[in-house]
């Protein structure tokens, strides 16, 4: 009994001796993320040009003793300094050989929208200029960061490309069809409107738009006289849907429907009735003789981001932990490309398969249930339901 008596003090001097207190940060280790999207188009104006600057987001992830929503709060905590690198540069690569190489160009921005803990407005971003006439299409590109504490951080993806991506519907003369007059004057709506196009390189995620272009003008009375109190240009993006498969090969036909009735939906559900404001339809192109108020907008990105996407949808299982993904070695983030395909200035009025003009979106805009009490008008002249003043 004696022994055991023993043993138990032992135990108990061992324990109280042993500290206490536990250091809940691990040895600080840098770690690199990155994120961009090569883009050969990144104005958007469906024009390749070497004006298409690719833009790179480089920061670091930190650690510190006390409360990390303060140092988030500081820019070095997340920045680095030029300093910091030995190389930074993006390589283009063709058949495995590298062919160019750019600099990559530290620069200050500072449009930043604060909505979280990190510091801002400004941040540091880096960019590169393509060589004429742009990114090559038919060329991988990989960053290549080497820093001077020894460690090289690099990703490579593939470029989305064009060459072949064509639009099948709607064409730029012949808009969709979103509503057709019924013989009672009511409207029927399309219930599966097509959007058709042939697949790009490289790209097997794909994002479809359409945007509705209107000017509100806002009175000061009911009757809409005298001069307005505001003009203002505006538009809405109306969500068609969108494609995601394992493997989409070049050319290949893809297509998206939405419901005409959705859209005017849309609008009603994100448009304030008031009388006081009158809104004037697009714009009235007196060459075409037309008015042209949608764009279709199809963004499209490439396997790497096709995965990223995946990886960070919102899990509806029971399983609620979702993986990482990076495409980066020796750091965390995203390399990868993505393109737009722009159909803009679609006109109003559609042609029906006897090539005749159909008024049905017009008229639906002017007079559904949905829309009546928007007030649009139509900016031509030759209209039934013109602007007028």
């Amino acid at each position: 009994m004696t022994q055991r008596l023993f043993l138990l003090a032992l135990v108990l001097l061992v324990l109280a001796g042993c500290e206490t207190e536990v250091d809940l940060n691990a040895p600080y280790k840098n770690t690199t993320v990155i994120f961009g999207l090569l883009d050969p188009d990144f104005n958007g104006d469906n024009q390749i040009t070497v004006q298409d600057t690719q833009w790179i987001k480089i920061n670091k992830t930190f650690l510190g003793e006390g409360d990390n929503n303060a140092y988030a709060a500081v820019r070095d905590s997340s920045e680095y300094q030029d300093d910091d690198f030995v190389k930074k540069i993006v390589q283009r690569i063709n058949d495995g050989d590298v062919v160019e190489e750019y600099e990559l160009h530290s620069t200050t921005i500072s449009n930043r929208q604060m909505n979280g803990i990190f510091y801002g407005p400004e941040q540091t971003m880096y960019y590169f200029v393509p060589s004429a006439p742009g990114l090559d299409q038919n060329s991988s590109y990989r960053i290549v960061l080497e820093f001077a504490d020894g460690r090289e951080v690099n990703a490579s993806t593939e470029v989305v490309s064009y060459g072949s991506f064509s639009w099948l519907t709607p064409q730029q003369n012949a808009t969709f069809i979103l509503a057709s007059v019924s013989t009672n004057g009511g409207f029927n709506y399309t219930s599966e409107v097509a959007v058709r196009w042939n697949a790009a390189t490289n790209a097997n995620v794909y994002d479809a738009r359409l945007r509705f272009h209107y000017t509100e003008m806002v009175y000061a009375d009911d009757n809409w006289s005298g001069t307005p109190l505001s003009v203002t240009p505006k538009f809405l993006d109306y969500y068609l849907g969108s494609i995601n498969e394992e493997e989409i090969t070049a050319g290949q036909l893809l297509k998206i429907t939405f419901s005409g009735e959705g859209f005017f939906a849309f609008l009603k559900n994100n448009l304030t009735a008031d009388q006081r404001i009158r809104r004037i339809i697009g714009t009235y192109d007196s060459q075409q003789q037309r008015t042209e108020c949608f764009d279709v907008m199809l963004t499209l990105g490439n396997d790497d981001l096709k995965s990223y996407i995946e990886v960070n949808t919102p899990s509806t299982g029971v399983a609620q932990e979702r993986p990482i993904y990076t495409n980066v070695t020796n750091g965390i983030g995203l390399f990868a490309s993505r393109g737009t395909r722009n159909l803009v200035s679609l006109p109003l009025i559609a042609f029906d398969n006897n090539n005749q003009p159909n008024s049905g979106n017009l008229r639906a805009l002017v007079q559904s249930s949905y829309t009546s009490e928007l007030n649009f008008c139509d900016p031509s002249g030759s209209s039934d339901f013109p602007c007028g003043n």
